[in-house]
């Protein structure tokens, strides 16, 4: 009979092994969950010091990225308590309001081309197209950068750093794409577009080599620039391209493709 009551035993023995097994499973559950909310909560106060702007701010800093070749211009970032002043408070602080917003109206400026262009033909799927891939290139863009700035050990170039660099260039990328909207000239086209392009690659060159005194920075800044400007280059000539084609052209081209779809169904 005294035999029969070890099954019992044991069973106190599992309920508390469990117990216990499961208080500490919750502990470190709470633990790693209270680990990701500072970090979430770090990253969002990194992220929110990025969009720390005013009026005054945006207009200086979209002239200086338009009009950076003025002689006596201080590039240097200014700093307080060993960090950096936000962007309100420091024209060459990095920022991302201006980046949003320039793309937002790329993709925008570029529908309303592509709308335009001679063929006549643009549909809301084909803006969503033209999102995604803008935003896919630029992905990808930032990512190849961050990972170089992990490989020269560039501790003091933030991901943000980095997305704010590379979304600078839809501003000078917008301004292409108006100039041509308004007069359909390629020699203003290319005008625009070679005036943005040197006046972001000089910005870009001096606020990157104040930022650091690493001589790395320099290598960084060539690689960055030089994309900064394929890009440009790049997203501007695919859009502007179908606006070029003379409209005469371009209808005789759509007549010849719904002649060709009548023959194929006959």
């Amino acid at each position: 009979m005294g035999g029969m009551g070890l099954p019992g035993g044991f069973g106190m023995v599992n309920s508390l092994a469990g117990n216990q097994m499961a208080g500490v499973a919750q502990g470190l559950m709470e633990e790693k969950l209270g680990a990701g909310l500072k970090d979430i909560s770090v990253a969002a106060g990194q992220l929110k010091y990025y969009f720390q702007v005013d009026t005054r701010y945006v207009m200086k800093k979209t002239g200086l990225l338009l009009f950076p070749f003025i002689p006596g211009t201080q590039w240097s970032r200014n700093g307080k308590d060993g960090k950096f002043l936000p962007p309100k408070d420091d024209i060459n602080s990095p920022d991302l309001y201006i980046p949003v917003m320039a793309f937002l109206t790329y993709v925008l400026v570029a529908g309303v081309i592509m709308g335009s262009s001679a063929s006549g033909e643009f549909s809301a799927s084909e803006l969503g197209t033209l999102l995604s891939n803008a935003w896919g290139f630029l992905l990808v863009e930032v990512l190849v950068c961050y990972a170089g700035v992990w490989l020269l050990n560039l501790a003091d170039i933030t991901i943000y750093d980095i997305v704010a660099y590379t979304g600078y260039k839809f501003i000078g990328m917008v301004l292409t794409l108006l100039s041509y909207l308004g007069t359909n000239s390629d020699m203003v086209f290319h005008g625009v577009l070679l005036w943005t392009a040197a006046a972001l690659s000089f910005n870009l060159m001096q606020t990157i080599r104040h930022s650091s005194e690493s001589p790395k920075l320099l290598y960084f800044a060539i690689a960055l620039v030089t994309a900064q400007v394929f890009f440009m280059w790049w997203f501007t000539s695919s859009v502007t391209t179908p606006i070029a084609v003379p409209e005469v052209a371009a209808k005789l081209g759509k007549g010849m493709g719904k002649g060709m779809g009548k023959m194929g169904r006959k």
